[in-house]
């Protein structure tokens, strides 16, 4: 029995087998899913929490708006890269859908673990702790991390390379520059392991 070898034209037949034309139907359907994400972002950043406490003091608060406007450019850049390609690749979009997904939920579980801690921006509040458990037990950072994580996933998922320039040269950047504000403000420094931001 004859066995095939691997060679270099078998190859270039499975690269074309991992990519798929993007079509009018795709993009619609990509909209769809990006309405939806941004809806649900929407929803869990801003939404008022009942059990929220009085805030006693604010910081920074013009650098939210910053990390939003970068935010927001990144996803742009990203949805039109993959709305003027002709064909992406499977592989890497799926990747980059799994990597989205871990930073969703990610970022809800940092949420969730916070209560009525948790703010858009850098504040004291009442009666504040410091949070160790859930996530907060493995990382220092699960929320900003998960902001990292989320548009590497949405970079890849539309294969936009330009876009996931954007998230390491101007988004990480500012996180690791909030993280800092954040650190000196809230004077944790902690032993936790850190894995990103």
């Amino acid at each position: 029995m004859k066995r095939k070898r691997l060679n270099i034209r078998n190859l270039a037949g499975i690269k074309d087998v991992l990519r798929i034309e993007v079509t009018d139907a795709g993009r619609i359907i990509f909209f769809v899913v990006l309405a939806l994400l941004v809806a649900e972002r929407i929803a869990s950043t801003f939404r008022r929490r009942a059990e929220s406490k009085k805030t006693v003091k604010s910081f920074h608060r013009n650098f939210f708006y910053l990390l939003l406007a970068s935010y927001l450019t990144i996803i742009t850049v990203g949805s039109v890269q993959f709305f003027i390609r002709s064909e992406i690749s499977i592989l890497v979009s799926s990747v980059g859908a799994l990597i989205l997904i871990a930073g969703v939920l990610c970022r809800r579980e940092a949420i969730r673990a916070l209560n009525g801690d948790w703010s858009v921006f850098i504040e004291i509040k009442e009666n504040q702790r410091l949070v160790r458990e859930g996530i907060y037990r493995y990382l220092k950072h699960p929320y900003y991390m998960a902001v990292v994580l989320e548009l590497i996933g949405f970079s890849l998922l539309c294969n936009a390379y330009g876009a996931l320039l954007l998230t390491f040269a101007v988004q990480v950047p500012l996180l690791l520059i909030r993280i800092h504000f954040e650190d000196r403000i809230l004077n944790v420094y902690g032993r936790r392991l850190r894995f990103l931001p």
